[in-house]
């Protein structure tokens, strides 16, 4: 009798495992599929090779013909070298709520609100300093090239933002 019980308990815990993995495979193949090529996942890849000092990952998401693309290669206000020697200092995170709307092949993503967390890369240095990014009112800007959503421009002059962000 005792066997019975643990060998019934023991196939419910098989098929409940089982019934979860049911359900998580469509929710995966979702979001990495369907979901991962999107106007919205463009901008948060950007913003997560950022956080990772992957500049060049971040790039790849730029449309190479377009002004920003340009305005980076040709180190326009120095901003390109501003923002590789702030990022050799200092590391930044990001936490980001977006909203988009698409219109066929072009989409605006809007910030509607964020927090930009800045920390020294210094030894020992832990501090993280936390900077609001609902005021910006940044909407990014992506057409669809190629299968994938490239950002095309941003509603901000580059030399301002890096005013209003430097750290």
């Amino acid at each position: 009798m005792k066997l019975e019980a643990a060998a019934l308990r023991r196939h419910w815990k098989w098929a409940a495992a089982a019934v979860l993995l049911a359900a998580a495979i469509p929710l995966a193949l979702y979001y990495h599929v369907w979901r991962w090529n999107t106007p919205e996942g463009t901008v948060r890849r950007i913003f997560g090779a950022i956080s990772a000092n992957r500049i060049e990952d971040a790039l790849s998401y730029v449309d190479p013909e377009s002004e920003l693309a340009l305005y980076w290669e040709e180190d326009r206000g120095g901003l390109k070298t501003r923002a590789l020697r702030a990022l050799e200092e200092w590391q930044v995170g990001f936490g980001l709520e977006l909203k988009t709307v698409k219109r066929g092949g072009a989409a605006e993503v809007r910030l509607s609100d964020g927090t930009m967390k800045i920390s020294s890369r210094a030894p020992g240095s832990r501090a993280a300093y936390p900077v609001s990014l609902r005021s910006l009112g940044l909407v990014f800007y992506l057409e669809q090239k190629d299968g994938r959503w490239l950002l095309s421009d941003i509603n901000y002059d580059l030399e301002e933002l890096a005013e209003e962000l430097s750290f």
